[in-house]
């Protein structure tokens, strides 16, 4: 076979016919008519809507290589970027480092404004050299495990499809059909159960817990002013006593009482102010406290387990007492704007809570308020919107 060379003029030529000839079969074309346009779009739509675990799992990819963090500490002055190789010689483990995988995740993230990209073109001969740099930007900055104002990055481990997750997903459908719970689906038990078993799970969970705390404490702190009245708050399921141990540095004149499992509080660090209590809220919660307070715990349970906390609640408080509930609200009808991040959380964290929990959900406000006053409070209010999460209140008259 003969073999044919082309020097930069005729590539040129050959791509001007090229062009031409394509806007010439471009005029030729009927047009398609708008009916066919949407259909078409909707498929697109649908395809790329079916891989949006693209970006979650590129994001779980960064975060288990500490990325955030080697550029935050790695990446030379004047514009704090580097690329793909220089990261990798910064990874723990990269045997075999692959660049160009790594680019791809980069860049997948790059579009959705996680990191900054720099790009620089060069020749060499008549081949053009690209080369890319990355760059933190306020998204990947609160992936950093030393940021100042706390990480999210114990939340993106928990929350993307790891491999415990991933088991689960495959029951989803059957969930669905069954009505049964994924998880359990999966593994023979509950995710409570499983973590009561795997310590390692646990762990992460408690880890991701405080992330969301400290996503939220600042909104919370600032808009909410119920703290000011109270004299001694517990926190029902409050893990480690991160969140009160925040409410009481913004508010020195209330006492603590931080209430969980026994397991989960006998590893519970020391904070100032606040106690540690062991028990179960299904069984009873201690007396002595005059408001109560919890956080992402009644989306968990169904409502029968629900209105059993709420009981155990009311008969550990006394007159005048308060329950200060902080959860998601689903509004009664489903809002069009997909982009919106109050959207975005509420019904991603509904629909997670089919994966997570056994018969835990999201509910509307007329739902909590009938839970709170079938428990014996007299009053119900929301207080207060957050961002997806609103705080409300039961009173003990």
């Amino acid at each position: 076979m003969a073999s044919t060379t082309m020097n930069g003029a005729g590539r040129a030529l050959s791509s001007t016919v090229t062009h031409t000839k394509a806007a010439e079969e471009t005029a030729r074309a009927p047009e398609v008519n708008e009916e066919a346009m949407q259909d078409m779009h909707a498929k697109l739509a649908m395809m790329l809507m079916s891989a949006c675990w693209t970006p979650a799992a590129a994001l779980r990819v960064v975060v288990e290589l500490n990325i955030p963090h080697i550029l935050a500490t790695q990446a030379p002055a004047p514009k704090y970027v580097m690329t793909s190789e220089e990261i990798l010689k910064h990874v723990a483990g990269a045997s075999k480092p692959n660049a160009r995988n790594l680019e791809r995740t980069m860049r997948l993230l790059t579009c959705k404004s996680v990191f900054s990209e720099v790009v620089e073109c060069s020749a060499k001969g008549e081949m053009q050299m690209v080369v890319r740099r990355y760059g933190l930007t306020p998204l990947s900055r609160v992936l950093v495990p030393e940021h100042s104002t706390g990480s999210v990055a114990n939340f993106v481990k928990f929350a993307t499809v790891g491999p415990v997750y991933g088991k689960a997903l495959e029951h989803l459908s059957e969930s669905v059909l069954l009505g049964e719970d994924a998880f359990e689906l999966a593994y023979g038990m509950n995710e409570f159960e499983y973590m009561h078993s795997h310590p390692e799970h646990l762990s992460l969970f408690q880890a991701a817990m405080t992330d969301h705390a400290n996503q939220m404490l600042p909104l919370l702190l600032a808009k909410y002013q119920g703290f000011k009245t109270v004299r001694k708050l517990m926190d029902v399921g409050g893990g480690e006593g991160t969140i009160l141990a925040r409410i009481l540095a913004r508010h020195p004149h209330v006492q603590g009482v931080n209430f969980d499992l026994p397991e989960v509080v006998a590893t519970a660090p020391r904070h100032r102010g606040v106690e540690h209590m062991g028990g179960n809220m299904f069984h009873k919660i201690p007396s002595g406290c005059d408001a109560i307070f919890m956080k992402s715990i009644m989306h968990d349970w169904n409502d029968e387990d629900c209105l059993k906390i709420l009981q155990n609640c009311y008969k550990a408080l006394p007159v005048g007492g308060k329950v200060i509930i902080v959860d998601a609200i689903v509004p009664l009808e489903t809002p069009k704007d997909s982009e919106a991040l109050e959207n975005v959380g509420i019904f991603a964290s509904d629909f997670v809570m089919q994966v997570h929990c056994p018969d835990g959900r999201e509910r509307h406000q007329n739902e909590f308020q009938h839970l709170v006053l079938a428990a014996g409070f007299s009053h119900f209010q929301v207080v207060v919107q957050l961002d997806y999460m609103f705080v409300m209140e039961g009173i003990k008259q």
